[in-house]
């Protein structure tokens, strides 16, 4: 059985996010948590942490549930990717990652719905 681009792409979107959060625990200076206090790296890093996992389970969801999930988190990467864009240059990156993402996203369900209705 083929992996569907879906499930693939709630996979690409949680594995980083999930790294990220072990950084945050085992060695903050990597990814610039360095200077903040232990407890907003530990909130920080279970938050980010729940993130990730909440994406590698809802990859294993049927279609349309992985549908309704990343149609869900679009309209949440929005609001991220706007705030990462108005903190400056130093969260570009975040703000580029989430508008890719949610184009990502529209695309991924427009072509399984395609193929949905022409199969």
């Amino acid at each position: 059985m083929a992996i569907s681009l879906s499930t693939l792409l709630l996979a690409i979107q949680g594995i980083p996010v999930t790294i990220f959060s072990t950084f945050i625990l085992r060695d903050p200076a990597k990814v610039n948590f360095a200077d903040a206090p232990v407890a907003v790296q530990h909130a920080m890093s279970m938050s980010t942490f729940s993130v990730g996992i909440f994406y590698l389970v809802g990859a294993t969801q049927p279609k349309r549930t992985r549908h309704h999930f990343l149609i869900a988190t679009s309209f949440v990467r929005l609001i991220a990717a706007y705030v990462f864009f108005k903190d400056g240059d130093d969260a570009r990156g975040g703000a580029v990652w989430d508008v890719v993402m949610v184009g990502l996203n529209a695309l991924v369900i427009w072509y399984e719905r395609l193929a949905y209705l022409s199969g």
